[in-house]
This record gives structure tokens, sequence and C-alpha cells, in this order.
């Protein structure tokens, strides 16, 4: 195994695989990073920037930058995050024998905005005459 100043490489890790395991991680490997950037290319070719899609979500830019890095995340969220691209998310179901479904939005139409409970980040909340900051996560 290839070891440099007593540290493993990452050659001399990738050598403890076969050589189909190691296809198959660089595979996943390409898979997952052309995931990570997707949504970020996705708004690029649409070009805006983080800030301007924050602004059409009433988010924060962070919270942008989140869902772009995310390799999972409800459909409302996708689907907000595309609207707010000024695109509509359409979402096939495709079954063995070449069905395929749309599954239908129906249920967000009604605003245009995916339905959301969101507390603003920095909403000050009173305890005893205190007032204290309340933190959330990120959707």
């Amino acid at each position: 195994m290839k070891r440099k100043d007593g540290y493993l490489t990452l050659d001399g890790f990738m050598q403890r695989f076969s050589r189909r395991e190691r296809a198959e991680i660089e595979t996943g490997a390409r898979r997952l990073a052309a995931e990570m950037t997707t949504f970020t290319k996705l708004r690029k070719a649409r070009k805006l920037t983080q800030v301007q899609v924050a602004k059409r979500l009433g988010i924060a830019q962070e919270n942008v930058s989140r869902i772009e890095k995310r390799s999972d995340m409800l459909v409302s969220t996708l689907r907000g995050y595309v609207q707010a691209m000024g695109g509509d998310l359409r979402l096939m179901a495709f079954f063995p024998g070449g069905d395929a479904i749309e599954v239908s939005f129906e249920d967000l139409r009604g605003t245009g905005k995916t339905k959301s409970s969101r507390v603003p980040a920095k909403s000050p909340r009173r305890t005893k005459g205190r007032t204290h900051r309340v933190r959330r996560a990120a959707a």
C-alpha cells in the first residue's frame, strides 16, 4: 500500500478494492458529484444568482445554497425552487411495459407557492420579560 508521511494515500486505499469495485465506486462518485451540481447548473443556465432565487422564494441566500447541495428533498421544495426560476415542475412515474403517468400537484396549485409553516429565522420570543432569538434549522 502506498503511504505518504505515515498516512495511507487515496491510491493506496483504492488498491484494497477489485478493479470492478473501483469502477463502481468511481461511477457512484461521478453520479453524486453530478447530483450535487445539477441544481446549481440549472440556476446558472437561467442566468440567476442565489440571491435572486432567494428573494423570489422569500428565504435567505444560504438556504438556496443548502437546497442546491441536497441530494434528497421534499417535492414541494423542489417545485418552489423551479418556480422561483420561472419554471414548472412535472413529476412523471414510469412503469414496466412503458406506462408513464404524470403525478398531479393539484393540492399545491391554489396559491402558486408551496405550503410552508416557516417561522422567520430571527423571530423574537418573550419569556418572563426577556427577549430570546429563536434559531430555526433550514427547511
